[in-house]
């Protein structure tokens, strides 16, 4: 593995290089970005998720240049590069700098207030590095991370070689399909995108599988090789951060607590997953309990399975806050001028309990 990156240092230096290139731009607008920026989109490019400056500006290429080197690694430690085509491996050289410098563009972009059409940029990303990996699928050569990595190709050189040519014309093919993608209505993108992605996911399978049909029908046997000892820890470490990455997901997904501590002088919100607040009690004009609350739509914030949080909009109130959990029906709300903040906690007792000590630290 060492004398891998050190046979490739140049492209290592530079793909790293790229990928932290967003955090000196940041630096140099920093006075210029807000302390709150977007980061998150959900599926209907509506923003629903927010971080610090400083995550945003440090943390998200970090992030980016470390999924980089997890790749560069993996595919260091692979004896199937020792003679693979240059122009083929390029591609995990350049894949990650390209997504960071994309998605920080888009980042800052929203921070200094331009009007950024996030569906627009998806299907376009997408198609091109689609396009670009359809392009150079067919020079790849035989190993265990670049490619169409399954039993039919990895057994057999010519199964292995159709297949990735295959891959490549319909990856290009598909490509271009997916940037005229972003000329329909997000109500049809969205499921239009998701099929095509699945569609050329899953035809090199079929295809290979194919083939491998019709080598067993000519006899044509695939005998699988002796894995060498850096194969075995190249699987086992694919599978540990793909474990890595569903811990994570998972904990985004179902995890997150909101806590409220109501002080001498104010109550204080703090929550995993969101910047705190502080409510002074002087500040508090009227507290009401709802039963049944209509949250509205989401503006900005985070958002899980089991939380709500950040800025909203209903009929009602118009813009307002929220701190809250989803399977809470009540909400506190609470109006200081003409702003609200909506809070509860994990269940209809927890929430009658934080009104009732709300009211007597605001003498109501």
């Amino acid at each position: 593995m060492k004398n891998w990156f050190l046979e490739h240092k140049k492209q290592v230096l530079l793909s790293l290089a790229a990928t932290f290139l967003p955090t000196l731009v940041g630096l140099i607008l920093w006075n210029q970005l807000p302390d709150q920026m977007v980061t998150h989109f959900g599926a209907d490019a509506v923003p629903d998720g927010t971080s610090g400056k400083a995550f945003a500006v440090f943390g998200l290429p970090t992030v980016m240049a470390a999924l980089n080197l997890a790749a560069l690694a993996i595919t260091a430690a692979d004896p199937g590069h020792r003679n693979q085509n240059k122009k083929a491996l390029g591609m995990v050289f350049w894949i990650m700098p390209m997504i960071s410098l994309t998605m920080t563009g888009v980042v800052y972009a929203i921070a200094l207030g331009k009007s950024v059409d996030v569906m627009l940029v998806v299907p376009l990303l997408l198609g091109v590095l689609f396009v670009v990996m359809g392009n150079y699928m067919p020079k790849v050569k035989q190993n265990h991370t670049l490619g169409v990595k399954i039993y039919w190709t990895l057994n057999n050189e010519e199964n292995w070689n159709k297949t990735h040519r295959f891959a490549g014309k319909c990856w290009v093919i598909g490509g271009l399909v997916m940037m005229l993608v972003a000329a329909l209505p997000l109500s049809w993108m969205i499921p239009v995108m998701m099929i095509a992605i699945f569609l050329l996911a899953g035809a090199p399978f079929v295809y290979s599988y194919s083939i491998y049909r019709k080598h067993k029908a000519q006899g044509i046997e695939y005998a699988a090789p002796a894995m060498t000892k850096q194969q075995k820890r190249n699987r086992v470490l694919v599978i540990v951060l793909v474990a890595a990455v569903l811990v994570t997901v998972g904990a985004l997904l179902f995890g997150g607590s909101i806590t409220y501590t109501c002080g001498e002088d104010a109550l204080r919100i703090e929550s995993t997953s969101a910047s705190g607040l502080e409510v002074p009690y002087a500040q508090m004009e009227s507290i009401e309990l709802r039963e049944d609350f209509d949250m509205g739509t989401w503006v900005m914030g985070y958002g899980s399975l089991q939380l709500s949080m950040g800025f909203f909009q209903n009929e009602e109130l118009g813009d307002y806050t929220l701190y809250a959990y989803n399977d809470c029906e009540s909400v506190i709300l609470i109006r200081s001028g003409e702003k609200y903040l909506a809070i509860n906690a994990r269940n209809e007792e927890e929430t009658l309990a934080l009104y009732e000590t709300l009211l007597e630290k605001v003498g109501g």
